[in-house]
Formats: C-alpha cells, structure tokens, sequence
C-alpha cells in the first residue's frame, strides 16, 4: 500500500495568482513572514529597518522600525526593575508617580497622620491617667 503524498512543505511554482482570494490569503501569510524576518535583522543586527508593502486590495501595509519600539520596551522594564528594587513604596520618588498614584499616596498619608493622631492621644491621656495616681 502507497503512502499518499502530504500537502505539507511543497515546492510552489512561481506565477500569478489568479484566484483573489488564494492572493489575499497567501499575501497576509507572506506579509507576518515579511515582517518577522525584518524584525529578526533589526534585532539581530541593530539596524533600522522600513518596509512598505501594498496589498492585492492595493492598501499600503509598513514595518517602521521596531527597534524604537524595541529600546522603550527595555527602558520600561529597567523602570520597572529600579521600582520593584525599592524596598518600601514610600521610598519611590515622588516626580515619577502618575495622579492616580499621587491621590492614593496622599490618601494613605492622610491616614497615617489620623493614626499617629489617636495614638498620641491616647499616650498622652495613659501619660495624665498614670501621673495622676503617682501623686
């Protein structure tokens, strides 16, 4: 019994395409191909790279550069690292903390200060209480 032959890897032979919808699938699969090669070499090579495409729909398609996308990815997570490097929350410099953040902060400072408050309080009246029986 004869194995069938896979569809699998074939050599294709070069001509035009004319079924449109065969062009379109085949251009999407070659384009992310396209793309990922010069993503590689940008990567790989430290060059930069623009790649302008047009579709069969005769929309353009581009690679700008990834490598600028690359170098804001890294400095994220080196900002990310310094920050979970900080041993206390506190510690994070103020300029670097978004509103939110700012409003939380200053939120939960407001409520130390109320804690710090009752507890001096509450030492100072055990402080008269205890002087009082002293005497």
């Amino acid at each position: 019994m004869a194995k069938k032959p896979s569809l699998g890897r074939q050599k294709i032979k070069i001509a035009k395409i004319q079924i449109k919808n065969h062009l379109q699938v085949i251009f999407s699969k070659r384009r992310s191909g396209l793309f990922k090669k010069a993503s590689e070499l940008c990567t790989l090579c430290g060059v930069e790279i623009a790649i302008v495409v047009f579709s069969p729909a005769r929309k353009l398609t581009h690679l700008l550069n990834e490598l600028e996308a690359e170098k804001k990815r890294s400095e994220t997570l080196d900002e990310m690292r310094k920050a979970s490097q900080s041993q206390f929350w506190w510690e994070a410099p103020i300029e670097d903390l978004i509103l939110h953040e700012l409003e939380q902060l200053k939120d939960s400072m407001e409520e130390l200060k109320k804690s710090v408050a009752i507890q001096a309080n509450k030492l100072s009246v055990e402080n008269s209480n205890s002087a009082d029986f002293r005497c």
